[in-house]
């Protein structure tokens, strides 16, 4: 659920459509986006005047993926914008008039790494603005054992610095993370909802052989999907777009090197699953969380 199901569940609370959510898991949603993206309607109209055609398209790609476009309208672009615009006002209009419950029980996965939404919107304009010791954001972090951060652009890092040590926070945060910077064991540290310590868990799982982060579209997929999985299907007649070990020259396949790089499943996806299933069975009974 991402943008358009909050602003379902938001109908809901003020009575215009039924039934009304008990609670709610977002998986990677689009809660804001770059304020770049505010242009995408100007382009728009620029690409219907002669010759300016290409700008219709934000990204144009080979189709090859059964079940998601590879390029990217303006128009998309725009859409979005707008969505994510619209929930953040009605998100902050409702903590403004009924902020003792803003949304009923929330739980949130994001990747700490994520080129198509911002992280940041998830804590301000959504989790954030909700009442204390409802909610709670689960934010995988990148693989510290295995970048160097002479080859980062951006460390994402002090955001999870941020989050941990902040005591103000009205939501429980689930950051995992490698268990030291040395180590490719993925350990869970949560801090409960206004408070800056940390309980750690060990998960018993390591970050897989070259993986360093996971990504926007990574999360909700299981390591074992035949197209985009760690490991092709049995059937070699079957399309596979998932973890691929691939060395050559450029420009010999359709498949863009960047596109080969995401990390298209989640190689903790038993963790992700656990955790929203113990949610959806809990939260609505109770706003603390249950372990």
């Amino acid at each position: 659920m991402g943008s358009p199901g909050l602003l379902d569940a938001l109908d809901a609370l003020e009575g215009k459509v039924s039934p009304t959510p008990k609670t709610l898991v977002l998986v990677s949603p689009a809660i804001g986006v770059s304020p770049a993206a505010a242009l995408a309607k100007w382009k728009s109209r620029l690409a219907l005047l002669p010759g300016l055609g290409g700008l219709a398209w934000l990204q144009l790609q080979p189709e090859f993926d059964p079940y998601k476009y590879n390029s990217f309208a303006t128009n998309a672009a725009d859409q979005v914008y707008r969505i994510t615009r619209a929930v953040a006002r009605r998100v902050a209009a409702r903590a403004q008039s009924n902020p003792g419950e803003v949304l009923p029980p929330t739980l949130v996965f994001k990747s700490t790494v994520d080129a198509t939404v911002s992280n940041s919107a998830v804590v301000d304009q959504l989790l954030g603005r909700l009442a204390p010791h409802r909610h709670e954001l689960v934010l995988f972090d990148i693989n510290r054992a295995a970048v160097k951060s002479t080859l980062l652009i951006q460390d994402p890092g002090q955001l999870d610095l941020q989050l941990v040590g902040d005591d103000t926070l009205p939501f429980g945060f689930d950051l995992v993370t490698n268990e030291h910077a040395d180590s490719m064991a993925v350990v869970s540290r949560y801090a409960p909802p206004l408070s800056s310590e940390a309980r750690v868990v060990h998960l018993g799982q390591s970050w897989p052989d070259g993986v360093i982060s996971l990504s926007h579209v990574a999360l909700p997929i299981p390591h074992d999907d035949p197209l985009y999985g760690a490991r092709p299907p049995d059937n070699e007649d079957l399309l596979f777009l998932g973890q691929m070990e691939l060395k050559g020259e450029r420009g010999l396949l359709r498949i863009p090197s960047d596109w080969l790089m995401r990390l298209r499943h989640n190689p903790f996806y038993e963790y992700l699953e656990g955790r929203a299933l113990s949610w959806i069975e809990t939260a609505g009974q109770s706003p603390s969380r249950q372990r």
